[in-house]
């Protein structure tokens, strides 16, 4: 399996185009799409050092520097992403 994760940038434009890529599809690989985090959001989860569940979790403010929206983008973006593993197998 080959997971395309956005979470820092949407282009795959070299990979799209290499061997590596071509020759993971020969073999059957499989490929998941990890969506992009709102940025606002992953910059305050890598900025308190927070695991995903402590972003979407913890209801303190002052843990995780997220909001209540902010932490409904997470949430959400776990199921999406959670939902990509889920139907690749993992």
């Amino acid at each position: 399996m080959l997971v395309l994760n956005e979470l820092r940038g949407s282009s795959f434009e070299l990979f799209e185009s290499s061997p590596e890529k071509a020759r993971a599809v020969e073999l059957g690989a499989r490929f998941v799409s990890i969506k992009r985090l709102h940025e606002t959001v992953m910059t305050k989860i890598d900025g308190t050092s927070s695991s995903f569940w402590s972003a979407q979790n913890n209801k303190e403010k002052v843990a995780t520097g997220l909001g209540l929206l902010e932490r409904q983008r997470v949430k959400i973006w776990l199921r999406n992403t959670y939902s990509q593993l889920e139907e690749a197998g993992v």
